[in-house]
Parts: structure tokens; C-alpha cells; sequence
């Protein structure tokens, strides 16, 4: 008996995925979203992204189908994807001797603080070695201020490398910051709207 229930979907623009990945569902409208919002960003192209609300069932099987599915915002998530960054920068901070700038940059995200950050993340990651160099080289990504996606992406990927055996928990506890930041920004923009 299949069972009925009420999901978040995410989409990045760019090239449409293989839909039998997994935590992939094509929508009722043949746009591929994701279960997951950290899936749908190693996926995208570009910043630009959507949330969606499915309606769908999970059959006998475990495979689960969008039937109904509503947009609620298309956006630039740019503002989420470098919180999110600074998120992983901040997760393995104690793994290597930050200095200051670095520090304060992924506490608050000032921008005026971000080129310094970006320099020193960038040198301590040419001078030190083991754990130490990865953990400088996500705070190196996380404060770059181009190509985003892709940097994002790096950042996310090389802490929850340093998780070792608690690999699998780091990238669940991303996946809840993630969607939690485009789900906010989901929010902030209908509210804008409303108001």
C-alpha cells in the first residue's frame, strides 16, 4: 500500500541529472528536482535555484514519485551557497591554526574581511601539510568570492572528507544546513512578495 506524504525538492539550474540518481524525481512539469538540497548543488551550473513543494507517495518498493509538485521561489542562491560555505569552513576550523581574518570572516561573513581571508586561507594551504592543509584549503574555498558553485562545491567536499569514518553524518549535517539556508531564503522572498 502505497503511502502518501509532503516533501521539499531542490533544483539548481544547469544540465538536467541522470533521473534514476538517487534522490532524484522528475516533477509532474519534467523538471528534475532533488530530495536533497546538498545533491541538487553538486549538480548546478549556476546559482540560480528552486524550491519546490511535491505531493507523492512512497510505494511498496521505496521508490518514491513527485505527483504534484508546487515552485514556491526561483532565486539567486548565491547568499546560501557562500553561508554554506562558511558553514564548512567553520566546521573544521580547529583542524589547522586559522589565523584571525579567517576566523572572524566565516563567523560573520563581513566582506570586508573576505580578500584577507582569502589570502591567508590560500597561503596557509601552500605551507602546511596533512589534515591541516585540507582543513585550509576549505577555508580557502569558502572565502573565495568567484565562481561560486564550484568553490561551494569544494568546500562541502573536502570537510566532509575530514570527517574520516563520520563521513556519512558530516554530509547529513550539511545537507540540514543547506536546505535549511534555501528554505530561509524560500521564506524571506515570499515574504517580500507578500509585503
Amino acid at each position: 500500500m502505497p503511502i502518501d506524504f509532503t516533501f521539499y525538492a531542490y533544483m539548481f539550474e544547469g544540465e538536467p541529472p541522470d533521473r534514476r540518481a538517487y534522490g532524484w524525481l522528475q516533477s509532474p512539469d519534467g523538471t528534475a528536482v532533488s530530495t536533497r538540497a546538498r545533491g541538487a548543488l553538486f549538480r548546478a551550473a549556476t546559482t540560480m535555484a528552486a524550491v519546490y513543494r511535491c505531493a507523492g507517495a512512497l510505494d511498496a518498493a521505496g521508490d518514491l514519485a513527485c505527483e504534484r509538485a508546487r515552485l514556491l521561489a526561483r532565486f539567486d542562491a548565491g547568499p546560501a551557497l557562500a553561508a554554506f560555505a562558511r558553514y564548512c569552513a567553520r566546521t573544521v576550523l580547529a583542524r589547522w591554526p586559522a589565523p584571525a581574518c579567517v576566523h572572524d570572516f566565516v563567523a560573520a561573513g563581513d566582506p570586508a574581511l573576505q580578500a584577507d581571508a582569502h589570502r591567508a586561507a590560500w597561503e596557509a594551504s601552500w605551507e602546511l601539510t596533512g589534515a591541516e592543509r585540507v582543513a585550509a584549503r576549505v577555508a580557502m574555498y569558502a572565502t573565495e568570492a568567484r565562481a561560486l558553485v564550484s568553490t561551494v562545491r569544494e568546500a562541502a567536499s573536502l570537510a566532509a572528507r575530514l570527517a574520516g569514518e563520520r563521513i556519512t553524518q558530516a554530509r547529513q549535517r550539511q545537507e540540514r544546513v543547506l536546505a535549511a539556508e534555501l528554505l530561509a531564503r524560500t521564506a524571506a522572498q515570499s515574504m517580500a512578495c507578500v509585503a
